[in-house]
């Protein structure tokens, strides 16, 4: 295994510092495989999958979510246990706003959540 090491926007997003792991505070093995989890996850602090979003690590490690074995690239929640992925809607490349707020929808089927 090389040595080497890659800084993206994801991994520059931890609050310890760019090589760093959010929960264990250890370096992060950016050449590490995918971890399967499941459970609930969410970017949004007022649900209830957010501290095990927290928990996996956060801003500081690669998420992927697919749904019925397509990735979701804009998913807000992802609940493998229920098949729901909570998204925001992209007009032109960017969030859609309506009212102030990002708009969402809701897509059931088989969730997968992997994380890196």
């Amino acid at each position: 295994m090389g040595q080497h090491t890659t800084i993206t926007p994801e991994v520059q997003l931890t609050q310890r510092g760019p090589y760093m792991n959010d929960k264990l505070n250890l370096p992060r093995d950016v050449d590490a495989e995918e971890t399967k989890v499941f459970g609930r996850f969410s970017v949004s602090p007022d649900d209830s999958g957010y501290p095990f979003f927290r928990a996996r690590g956060a801003f500081g490690v690669k998420w992927r979510v697919l749904l019925n074995g397509h990735e979701v690239p804009h998913a807000v929640t992802a609940d493998t246990e229920r098949g729901e992925i909570v998204t925001a809607l992209i007009k032109d490349g960017h969030p859609l706003i309506l009212a102030g707020v990002i708009a969402q929808e809701t897509l059931y089927g088989t969730v997968e959540v992997f994380v890196k």
